[in-house]
């Protein structure tokens, strides 16, 4: 296994499955459009996966997994309405690293449970 469990983890789903895929290695880059096109394809097709902290009082804290296309920004103000929150905001790159087990840049928009 590498540094990567949640790589990792998915990977092992998948070949379990017996899923078709094909894996594309590459640096991680942590911009969509730079690795949209080392993919062969348009940050529209992509999924920008985004480590959000959102407080919904003060002693409420909740982090969220915000998916949206390669292509867009999150917005902040639809997900304070969401959580009914007061604040809502990106987590700094370790933490992110940490909640997600992945590096930052390769955060996946796939659910998985933890043992």
């Amino acid at each position: 296994m590498s540094d990567n469990a949640t790589y990792d983890r998915l990977i092992s789903q998948l070949d379990v499955s017996g899923v078709d895929y094909r894996l594309i290695d590459h640096e991680s880059e942590g911009t969509t459009e730079i690795v949209s096109a080392l993919r062969g394809h348009p940050s529209v097709q992509a999924a920008k996966c985004l480590v959000l902290i959102v407080k919904v009082d003060r002693r409420t804290t909740r982090y969220v997994l915000a998916v949206v296309p390669g292509d867009r920004r999150v917005d902040l103000r639809a997900v304070l309405s969401l959580y009914n929150a007061k604040y809502a905001g990106f987590r700094d790159a370790d933490t992110a690293q940490q909640l997600a087990q992945t590096v930052p840049g390769t955060v996946l928009p796939l659910p998985s449970t933890r043992n």
